[in-house]
């Protein structure tokens, strides 16, 4: 298997276990609503500064070898959601070297544009009319360099990328008393 069908996979896999991961969560907080000092909720509510860390640092070396290593050029699209996700990585890496929990809200705000972005990449991809012009000079924002397991493309990666910082930070100003 060539290295790049092992890094397509790899991501690929990565992005289902987040989405499982986001419904589960969902349920089980949900579920636990009046337990607020229930153990695993407390968990990733105390570390979610961290893992969104790395989710969006993944998202960013994940753009960066498509693109840089591999030769998959972004589309405008792909570069608006860059412009959302590769500041948090800054943010929050600062955030958790000042202990700094008010970054959180920005972080937020970026994702959550970042998301919209996404959700309306995807639905392009999919085949939704775009009611925004595409380049006719660029790369189509519907190209799909990855899909695999009939559905996960790079957008679905991103969108799967910003879904899970939104949760995991929302948990976190939910569910701890550091705001």
């Amino acid at each position: 298997m060539p290295p790049v069908d092992i890094i397509n996979k790899l991501l690929a896999l990565a992005t289902i276990g987040g989405q499982v991961f986001i419904i589960a969560g969902a349920i089980y907080a949900f579920v636990q609503r009046r337990k607020v000092h229930d153990s695993i909720i407390q968990f990733f509510a105390r570390n979610a500064m961290f893992f969104s860390f790395i989710i969006l640092l993944t998202a960013m070396v994940g753009s960066l070898v498509y693109s840089g290593l591999i030769g998959y050029a972004p589309c405008d699209l792909c570069w608006y959601q860059r412009i959302f996700s590769y500041p948090s990585v800054f943010m929050l890496g600062m955030g958790m070297v000042r202990r700094e929990h008010k970054i959180i809200d920005y972080v937020l705000m970026l994702s959550i544009i970042g998301s919209i972005i996404s959700l309306y990449h995807n639905y392009i991809t999919f085949g939704g009319e775009s009611f925004l012009p595409c380049p006719a000079n660029g790369v189509s924002c519907t190209k799909l360099y990855v899909y695999e397991f009939g559905y996960v493309s790079i957008p679905m990666m991103m969108l799967t990328a910003f879904a899970l910082t939104i949760f995991l930070l929302v948990i976190q100003k939910k569910f701890t008393s550091v705001k």
